[in-house]
């Protein structure tokens, strides 16, 4: 940051839908940085997991919530074990294609907003096609 920016913070409650207002009748540079675990997003408390199984199954990487849909915002897979084939799920309903991994490469994706959800009270599980070890992690919030 050179000397002719300042730096500015300001904590905006959860729900709040007015805007963010910046003057600029200055001769300074303004940065605005806006940071949040994506709407909706309870307390805006960001979660983590980790996941290891080779089971040919829907393994539960989150548990279901009674009352919160689970919104994954990155995940990271590794095929230890040989090559695997994977689908997320909110417990059997598929919320992603069949996603190919070569043995010892890994997937990764993330996206700020989320990349696909559960429904309230379902498991976020991940399917495997064959006997082999899958591990990662994932990163995700509870959402209303």
């Amino acid at each position: 940051m050179s000397d002719d920016q300042v730096q500015a913070y300001a904590n905006v409650p959860l729900g709040t839908t007015a805007g963010l207002q910046v003057n600029l009748d200055t001769n300074n540079d303004v940065i605005v940085d806006i940071v949040s675990a994506g709407n909706g997003a309870v307390d805006s408390a960001v979660l983590f997991a980790s996941y290891s199984d080779s089971d040919i199954a829907d393994n539960v990487v989150v548990a279901a919530d009674a009352t919160h849909k689970i919104r994954v915002l990155s995940y990271t897979l590794n095929a230890a074990g040989g090559a695997q084939t994977v689908t997320w799920k909110t417990a059997a309903t598929a919320l992603s294609g069949a996603m190919d991994i070569v043995d010892n490469s890994f997937i990764h994706a993330s996206c700020f907003h989320g990349l696909f959800e559960t429904v309230a009270n379902e498991a976020l599980n991940l399917a495997q096609t064959a006997a082999t070890l899958t591990a990662g992690h994932i990163t995700y919030v509870l959402i209303l």
